[in-house]
């Protein structure tokens, strides 16, 4: 018989990170925050990932800001909206970086939204693809991670 090995986060680099998502629970506008979480000496020193928005939701990419544990370590944010293909849902990318230190955990970046146009009911905004960088380059995938926006009647 084969032995079973069971593989513990030997490096917690590579399994180590998550990113929480949460928006106004209720509402047309309102300020999506991207909060880190890693273990003791797994923090990244950049993350890049992606919003999915369904098409009544927009963000303002402009509009994006450092949340308080990147400012401590003077990182900048930068997100772009990319080209919405024929009606389908939006995407906005994000890039959070700078420098050679690492990024604490708590809130790392704000992006105001707005549902226009839409009927009362929810909403989901969806973060796909994001990745954190270490000191050495080296990058591991984030799990995707989602919030509900309702709008009220």
């Amino acid at each position: 018989m084969v032995p079973v090995v069971s593989l513990m986060c030997v490096a917690p680099w590579i399994c180590a990170q998550s990113l929480q998502l949460q928006a106004n629970p209720a509402g047309k506008d309102g300020l999506a925050t991207v909060t880190l979480a890693s273990p003791p000496g797994a923090e990244p020193v950049a993350l890049q990932w992606e919003f999915s928005l369904p098409v009544p939701m927009v963000m303002d990419s402009r509009g994006a800001a450092v949340g308080e544990a990147a400012r401590q370590v003077q990182k900048f944010v930068r997100c772009e909206i990319l080209a919405n293909r024929q009606g389908k849902d939006q995407t906005c990318r994000c890039i959070l970086a700078g420098g050679v230190k690492t990024i604490p955990n708590g809130a790392v970046a704000t992006l105001p939204y707005n549902v226009r146009n839409s009927r009362p009911g929810r909403y989901a905004l969806e973060m796909k693809k994001a990745l954190a960088v270490n000191a050495d380059g080296k990058k591991a995938v984030i799990k995707d991670t989602r919030a509900e926006i309702v709008v009220p009647k």
